[in-house]
């Protein structure tokens, strides 16, 4: 099973949904294999809090973190007299974030391109 697609000369990982269902698939058999296995409850709630906690910091790493950096980037960009300065910042997950990273940098490049040639005129 091929996990990486071609996309020009890049290579493209799975896709944030793709991460989401494995992730969670992981968790929820896990959760059920303690409870099968487990004679406690206490043990089966132990098991189900560490595998929550882990979790919630894989869902962080991969998708939260690249996400409050991308958004924290478009914040700082603001316009300026010579056209727009946008905050780049390095996103590599090699998926749907990194391509929205892109279009942020590309969009803001136009915008400076745009406003070259208004101060031309």
């Amino acid at each position: 099973m091929k996990r990486r697609k071609r996309r020009g000369n890049e290579t493209m990982r799975m896709s944030v949904s793709k991460k989401l269902l494995i992730v969670f698939t992981v968790f929820a058999a896990l959760l059920w294999l303690s409870l099968r296995l487990l004679e406690s409850w206490i043990a089966a709630l132990t098991v189900t809090v560490v595998l929550g906690a882990l979790f919630y910091f894989t869902l962080c790493r991969m998708i939260v973190k690249p996400l409050q950096e991308l958004t924290m980037s478009i914040i700082e960009s603001r316009p300026t007299e010579h056209g727009f300065e946008y905050k780049p910042v390095k996103i590599n997950t090699a998926d749907e974030l990194e391509l929205l990273n892109d279009a942020f940098r590309r969009m803001a490049n136009d915008l400076n391109h745009t406003g070259e040639g208004r101060n031309d005129n």
